[in-house]
């Protein structure tokens, strides 16, 4: 048996909670929050190809941007392991999202 050809055994709700967490809702690297950061460069960057983008709040941006992000994840999940577990992984997402007080996505 070699070590490093080990796959570590991962829980759908424990992969999906983690990437959630680390990626979409709550990306903070050494105290710094990277998700908002990272949205407000798109948003601004956008802003300076078409000025009328510049109407659009941080806030509605983010809340968009986090609802096409979890859909990105849904269907990328659903290519790569197909309609039995993509039905497990939405029914997580629903509960995920109910917990964190965020029923809007």
């Amino acid at each position: 048996m070699n070590f490093f050809n080990r796959k570590p055994k991962v829980t759908l709700d424990g992969f999906c909670h983690d990437f959630y967490d680390k990626n979409i809702l709550h990306a903070v690297i050494s105290g710094i929050d990277a998700g908002s950061l990272f949205l407000d460069t798109i948003r601004k960057s956008v802003a300076e190809v078409d000025p009328s983008f510049a109407n659009v709040t941080s806030q509605l941006f983010e809340a968009e941007m986090s609802v096409l992000r979890f859909e990105v994840f849904g269907l990328a999940w659903l290519h790569q392991l197909g309609d039995k577990r993509a039905a497990e992984q939405s029914a997580f997402k629903k509960r995920y999202l109910e917990e964190q007080e965020r029923p809007d996505i």
